[in-house]
């Protein structure tokens, strides 16, 4: 049996939950009226606070967007997104919801 140890990167080899799987938590939420958007809402309040000053599209980088939920948000507010993430599966469930947005497999 292979083990976690065993693995390059102990924490893909423990994942067992699909993009799908990560996202359907939210859209229940979503569904009964809970803002989702919580993340986006802090970041764009810094933004505004000490954001760009000259007009421009604010560049955002989402480390660790999963399965892009934030970064996608903060795409239909206005800002040039990129979202970073090690995981492919939950990359791909990102890029099946946004596939103009720029997404990186990195670490």
């Amino acid at each position: 049996m292979k083990r976690a140890t065993d693995d390059p990167n102990p924490w893909l080899a423990t994942r067992t939950r699909t993009g799908a799987e990560y996202d359907a938590p939210y859209e229940k939420r979503a569904q009964s009226g809970i803002d989702i958007h919580g993340e986006a809402n802090l970041v764009m309040a810094l933004l505004a606070e000490y954001g760009r000053r000259d007009g421009g599209k604010p560049h955002v980088l989402d480390a660790g967007c999963g399965t892009g939920r934030i970064a996608i948000e903060l795409a239909r507010r206005g800002c040039q997104t990129v979202g970073v993430d090690l995981d492919e599966v939950m990359l791909a469930q990102a890029r099946q919801k946004a596939p103009e947005l720029r997404w990186l497999n990195a670490d």
